[in-house]
């Protein structure tokens, strides 16, 4: 099953996301013409994965429709979409302008043809990159930190404006950009010792853009909330991940554990985001596929002293971006509900 999976999931990243109807088509029920865009009018039942299958023919693109509707989707959740809301799928076509054919030129000699480009390895788009989170071994050093809103609102959302109190011996300059995030999380190692730690999991909260010096005051804006924003709130550069990720061998003989989640949740199915205590020192690179791993009792005997342990597994995993030691994960495939300490490995064949 898992085999499969991976097989149509390398396929479909090679497709062009557009919708499979035109201008010219009779439009499919429940989606509306409006202005210079086509709108789905979600119904009871929907969900992302489905709307994406049927409008884009794969369900991998549902990444996509969650960052191109963040702002109707005000749970900030992709599971969490309601009857009733209006989804953007795609902008209208425009009238293709042809231009006239140029002359052809005269060819005195003829020259070897060119070489065709090696093809580019498949990749998986993930639209929601910069949501993300990271685990480092000790909280990152702020490049600042947000002292208010210039209108003194508490909870600060997108398009507000903001004052920004540099960290000493820092310059943060005009549209330059960061991400924002609040008091790192401590997070522990699953079945470790009582003060063994996993590192410190840091959850984004949006991205700020410099705009302006004005009396010595840094003022920023508010490009993107994905979730609350506060006075204390801290900043580093925005990091340089790109949404679409080349597909990489995996490490070999890997095994580590789920340490987090994305919303904070202990429980994790298909299209959820969490965290493994395996990063960058032990060969985990972006763009990897491991899996998730059941452990099963076997007596063959009958008799406890000939028990064997079985290992099976039961989901997949896609790494959406790495540190020393931990990871930012994407369940592409899950039978069953996996968990905190869920073992994780190298793919088993």
């Amino acid at each position: 099953m898992i085999r499969k999976l991976l097989l149509y999931f390398t396929l479909t990243a090679f497709l062009i996301c557009t919708p499979v109807f035109s201008a010219s088509d009779q439009l499919p029920d429940g989606v509306l013409k409006f202005e210079d865009s086509y709108y789905y009018i979600v119904q009871k039942g929907d969900t992302l994965w489905d709307i994406s299958a049927r409008f884009f023919n794969t369900a991998w693109y549902w990444p996509g429709l969650w960052a191109e509707n963040e702002m109707q989707i005000t749970s900030h959740n992709p599971h969490w979409i309601y009857p009733g809301q209006k989804l953007r799928l795609a902008l209208r076509e425009a009238p293709l302008a042809i231009p006239e054919p140029a002359p052809l030129p005269v060819v005195e000699s003829i020259s070897p043809p060119p070489q065709k480009p090696a093809p580019e390895p498949p990749s998986f788009h993930f639209a929601p990159i910069h949501r993300v989170g990271f685990v480092t071994p000790a909280p990152a050093e702020p490049s600042g930190r947000i002292i208010s809103a210039t209108d003194n609102r508490e909870m600060i959302s997108a398009s507000d404006r903001i004052y920004i109190q540099p960290a000493p011996d820092r310059t943060l300059p005009i549209l330059g950009r960061y991400i924002v995030y609040a008091k790192p999380e401590r997070i522990r190692e699953p079945g470790g010792k009582r003060r063994e730690y996993a590192g410190y999991l840091h959850h984004i909260s949006g991205i700020i853009e410099i705009t302006e010096y004005r009396n010595e005051l840094t003022i920023g804006n508010v490009v993107s909330a994905f979730r609350p924003i506060a006075e204390g709130d801290v900043l580093l550069p925005l990091p340089q991940r790109k949404a679409s990720i080349p597909m990489q061998p995996h490490a070999e003989g890997l095994e580590g554990r789920i340490i987090a989640g994305y919303l904070n949740q202990v429980m994790f199915g298909q299209g959820d985001i969490l965290y493994i205590n395996r990063g960058e020192k032990d060969g985990v690179r972006a763009g990897q596929t491991y899996h998730l791993i059941e452990k099963k009792k076997i007596t063959p005997t009958g008799s406890r002293r000939d028990r064997r342990i079985d290992r099976i597994p039961f989901g997949a995993i896609f790494i959406l971006d790495t540190r020393e030691g931990a990871s930012a994960a994407f369940v592409i495939d899950s039978r069953k509900d996996a968990e905190i300490g869920t073992l994780v490995t190298s793919p088993i064949m």
